[in-house]
């Protein structure tokens, strides 16, 4: 039986809202910053990298998903993007909760 390695994806997607949307209650744009995502190797040296990502990236909040809190701001144009970071498994490997309560806990955010 030869053993395969596991790894994880995190995607990025992103919402961007003008001041001409907000009105409408709607995004000015929405959609795939990085549909194939960054892989990542499920052991520790995997999730130390990814934790190091999402925190780069300004994630602040989990809610089956990871999210920035802060948007970023266009102060030229008035929109703000925030982001949302997704972890994609191979359905085989059943460790997406797994992955998600390691960083929720590196993040020090809640999980659940």
């Amino acid at each position: 039986m030869v053993k395969t390695e596991r790894t994880f994806r995190i995607t990025k997607a992103f919402r961007t809202i003008s001041p001409e949307s907000v009105k409408d209650n709607e995004y000015e744009d929405e959609g795939w910053e990085d549909e194939e995502g960054r892989e990542f190797s499920f052991d520790k040296e995997g999730i130390e990298e990814a934790y190091e990502y999402l925190d780069s990236e300004g994630v602040g909040q989990f809610d089956g998903w990871f999210s920035t809190v802060d948007p970023q701001t266009d102060y030229q144009t008035g929109e703000d993007t925030w982001y949302d970071f997704f972890i994609k498994v191979d359905p085989e490997i059943p460790c997406k909760k797994n992955i998600e309560r390691l960083l929720c806990y590196e993040l020090d955010l809640k999980f659940g």
